[in-house]
């Protein structure tokens, strides 16, 4: 139901002036649709810190790993819920968002993989800032012919 602007009287559909005032009848506003919302500019942020917090990997590898995984997440499940404020549709900075969460999730998991492989295998590996235990190492797992070309190559270890 439309009113009056001037004197607040309800009009009629048909009533193109207002019986009480006279003013015109205002033209009806069309409602505009939100396109974004701060859940999808949240899920966008999210999705940006999942995809850099693997650079940061070789630094704090598990650290790393679990914030990408955790923001990753958390970027997906706002994006989806920016749906509700958006009438039923992704905006385009929640795809975004979502996007990059999906790849920083998948970056995520790789990077928690590598690094808990290597603290399984960690006591079985050598102190690789000693070239001659490395050596011994090559020679003792995979021969003769590993460990000279280790050496063959030494010279850029140093």
């Amino acid at each position: 139901m439309i009113r009056c602007t001037e004197c607040g009287r309800k009009l009629r559909s048909k009533e193109h002036f207002c019986s009480n005032c006279g003013a015109p009848r205002p033209e009806e506003t069309v409602e505009v649709e939100r396109v974004s919302s701060w859940k999808a500019t949240l899920a966008l942020i999210l999705g940006i810190i999942s995809m850099i917090a693997p650079f940061f990997a070789l630094i704090w590898p598990i650290q790393m790993g679990v914030l990408g995984l955790t923001s990753s997440i958390v970027a997906i499940v706002f994006a989806i819920l920016s749906r509700k404020e958006t009438n039923r549709r992704l905006s385009g900075i929640a795809l975004v968002g979502m996007i990059l969460a999906i790849l920083g999730l998948c970056i995520a998991l790789i990077v928690l993989m590598f690094a808990f492989v290597y603290l399984i295998m960690e006591p079985f590996l050598p102190d690789f800032s000693d070239a001659g235990e490395v050596y011994d190492w090559l020679y003792a797992n995979y021969g003769e012919e590993a460990a000279d070309t280790f050496e063959d190559w030494m010279f850029l270890w140093e």
